[in-house]
Formats: C-alpha cells, structure tokens, sequence
C-alpha cells in the first residue's frame, strides 16, 4: 500500500527535476556568459599557476580584488527578488493544484505538500536576500560584502585580456 504512493510520487518528482535541469540548461545556452565564464576560468588557471611558481620560490603572490565578484545593479537584485517572490507564490499554488487534481499522478500525495512548502520557504528567502542586498546595495555590511564576492550574487569581475605582442 505505501509504495502505491511512494514510487509514482518519487516519478513525479524526478520528472519535476529532470525538467528544471532542462530549463537551465537552455537558459545557459542563451545567456550570454560564455565567454565570460571561460574568461574567468583562464584568469584563476592563470593566477594559480603564477601563485604556485611563487610559492615554489618562497614568495606569495596576492590575487587582490581582479577575481573577485563585483556588485550587480540594484534593478538586477529588484528584478530577481521580483521573480523568486512570484515562484514563491506560484510553486505551492501549482503543487496544491497537483494534490487536488483526481485524474493526476499526484493525488493526495504528501510529496507535493512537502515540496511545495519547502520551495516556497527556500525561494522566498532567496527573495527576501536579493531584496536586502538590493536595499543595502550603496554600503552592504561586511557578510553581504562576503556574500557578493563569493557567490553568484555578484557578477564576474575579469580583466580586459591584454593585446599579444609577439616577438
């Protein structure tokens, strides 16, 4: 009796997964951050590679603040906070609707409770973080500051590549 409602619920939720990996997958392929990102990735390839020769030499080499992330615009963490908030109304909408739905595959199933909810806090929160840094956005205190540095918050800050000039 209690696998009746476990393996299609844990279907259901696979498929609800399978999908979101799908969405942002076509969300990278049209975003235009490619060539940032390779950017960056050859910034810190090379960064370690002239830190670990330094420190092979007994020297430190500091990375300063070049790849590090910069603050995004303030309209960029509004419209963000906008969409997390609308998701955070619509996801247990969606999921309640699932529940109640007699022909559906998620009938009844606690699964669709239990994840509703939990997205809803999770992308509510996310909401109400993007709206304090957004809010905070001229003088962030020290762990907004960290926050914005370090994760994807911020926005890649990569130096211009320098022109060759060959032998």
């Amino acid at each position: 009796m209690i696998l009746g409602v476990f393996v299609p619920s844990l279907m259901g939720a696979g498929i609800l997964v399978s999908g979101a990996i799908l969405l942002v997958d076509v969300l990278r392929r049209y975003l235009p951050q490619s060539g940032l990102h390779r950017r960056h990735r050859v910034a810190m390839g090379t960064y370690n590679v002239v830190a670990a020769a330094a420190a092979w030499a007994g020297r430190e080499v500091s990375a300063g603040e070049l790849l590090d992330r910069a603050p995004r615009s303030r309209t960029t963490y509004v419209a963000w906070a906008t969409a997390c908030a609308s998701l955070a109304v619509v996801i247990p909408v969606a999921m309640a609707a699932a529940y109640r739905d007699e022909l559906g595959l998620f009938y009844t199933s606690p699964w669709m409770v239990g994840l509703g909810a939990v997205w809803c806090i999770v992308v509510g929160l996310l909401a109400l973080l993007l709206l304090t840094v957004a809010a905070l956005a001229r003088r962030p205190p020290r762990p907004i500051r960290w926050l914005i540095a370090t994760t994807a918050l911020g926005r890649f800050q990569v130096p211009d590549p320098l022109p060759f000039e060959g032998p």
